[in-house]
């Protein structure tokens, strides 16, 4: 059994069409096998209650402003996992526009630690904090999310500032790209599609995944609109 992770992004579950989500949602995990699911930019709020039933569900909701949200869903009595926390200064800042939240997952014989992260438009990305959670021991370290950041390393057309910023925290932290540069965003209302979401491994895993992943059909990333 291949276990896999799987990138969502925009995945708006509002109480209007909670239910419809969830039903979609459901059907992707269970026929890919996801393992881990990393959402962003979901729209929850404290008060929407959301579960899925077999998944453990780690919520960090934007408390103060709609919109933004990140969620993880966690294969219950298959995926032994913490919560990393982050650093007391970023916990306190609630001016920071980049969301990131992540775990530590307890394999066989190493840690994988896992950040979902979300950055909306028109503003930096806050580095330093994407930084902190980088900043393990943990064999593995993956990085994902929607960055709304173009580059042509992982398939848009041009560089923007954004993209830019995160070229060089990956280059400075020795992260490999991993994505196929296939378009991960299409826009409703201008028809038109792009690649603004990343992942990212860390240089020395990234060799192993690459190896493996031309050995098995079933790629254990999944990046999905």
């Amino acid at each position: 059994m291949t276990s896999k992770f799987a990138l969502r992004r925009e995945y708006y579950i509002s109480a209007k069409r909670k239910d419809k989500k969830i039903h979609e949602l459901k059907t992707i995990l269970w026929k890919n096998n996801v393992h881990i699911a990393c959402l962003q930019e979901i729209k929850l709020n404290p008060n929407l209650k959301f579960s899925i039933k077999g998944y453990t569900t780690l919520r960090k909701d934007r408390k103060d402003r709609s919109g933004g949200g990140l969620a993880f869903l966690i294969k219950f009595k298959v995926i032994k996992f913490r919560e990393v926390s982050l650093l007391p200064n970023f916990q306190a800042n609630s001016e920071c526009s980049t969301e990131a939240h992540a775990i530590s997952v307890t394999l066989p014989q190493q840690e994988v630690t896992i950040i979902n992260a979300y950055h909306p438009d028109n503003t930096n990305t806050n580095v330093d904090l994407l930084n902190s959670l980088v900043d393990t021991n943990s064999g593995i370290r993956i990085i994902l999310g929607d960055f709304n950041a173009k580059s042509p390393s992982w398939g848009s057309l041009i560089l923007d500032s954004k993209g830019s910023q995160i070229e060089d925290l990956l280059c400075d932290i020795d992260f490999s790209i991993l994505n196929n540069k296939e378009n991960t965003y299409l826009s409703k209302t201008k028809g038109t599609s792009s690649a603004l979401d990343v992942t990212a491994i860390n240089h020395q895993s990234a060799e192993h995944y690459l190896a493996n992943s031309k050995k098995d059909d079933q790629r254990p990333f999944s990046n999905s609109d």
